[in-house]
């Protein structure tokens, strides 16, 4: 299986990179927060969490992130996971993310 970028995109959050850190602490708070985000999505459950792991049940379906590793620097965070998604009974998705944040400087 060949697999090709479909979506790239980049956003500008409101917050400093220490903030960035400090809820990476935390997986299952911090990914239930960013979930809540989402457009459509009304109910947001952690369902389970490992080191590395977390399983979060939307009021679409359920949502598996795996293989978390975080890569921190000074002025970087770097986020890679597997997700697998399963909206309702007929849909699966399966994708690998990485996320970055750096910081810009104000001035």
């Amino acid at each position: 299986m060949n697999i090709k970028v479909w979506f790239e995109g980049s956003d500008e959050i409101k917050c400093g990179l220490d903030q960035v850190k400090d809820s990476l602490e935390n997986l299952g708070t911090h990914y239930t927060g960013v979930i809540r985000l989402m457009p459509s999505l009304s109910q947001v459950e952690l369902v389970n969490q490992t080191e590395d792991s977390v399983t979060i049940k939307t009021n679409e379906g359920i949502m598996k992130r795996t293989n978390i590793t975080k890569h921190v620097e000074a002025k970087s965070v770097v986020i890679e996971f597997d997700e697998e998604y399963q909206a309702g009974k007929m849909v699966t998705t399966k994708g690998h993310f990485l996320n970055e944040f750096t910081a810009i400087p104000t001035g």
